[in-house]
């Protein structure tokens, strides 16, 4: 399995604290002050799909020019935890056994 990094940053965009994921084919962004949970199911729909061809990790990081932690402090302690409760996540799907199966069938297929 190729390693593969998904970047993700915390930003402001149009005003509003958000999470970007940069994948390969562009980027999505979470609004941090939205109740929408359509872009956060994206994301994790994006990351479950890349699992099967790759491992991933994440590499976060918060762009401080945009983001002032003495104002938006909760939402960088937000994004941290969001980030690591994702990676949790990733470890128990690369344990999955549908995942296993997925990806031996595709090495199988090469």
């Amino acid at each position: 399995m190729l390693n593969k990094t998904i970047y993700v940053f915390l930003t402001k965009v149009d005003d509003s604290n958000t999470l970007t994921f940069k994948f390969d084919d562009g980027q999505v962004n979470i609004n941090l002050e939205s109740n929408d949970t359509n872009t956060i199911k994206e994301v994790f729909q994006r990351i479950a799909k890349e699992l099967c061809e790759n491992d991933i990790e994440l590499d976060y990081s918060v762009n401080e020019e945009k983001i002032d932690s003495n104002k938006d402090g909760l939402f960088i302690d937000a994004a941290e935890e969001y980030i690591e409760r994702l990676k949790l996540e990733i470890e128990s799907l690369k344990e999955d056994e549908h995942l296993k199966m997925i990806r031996s069938n595709q090495t199988d297929n090469v």
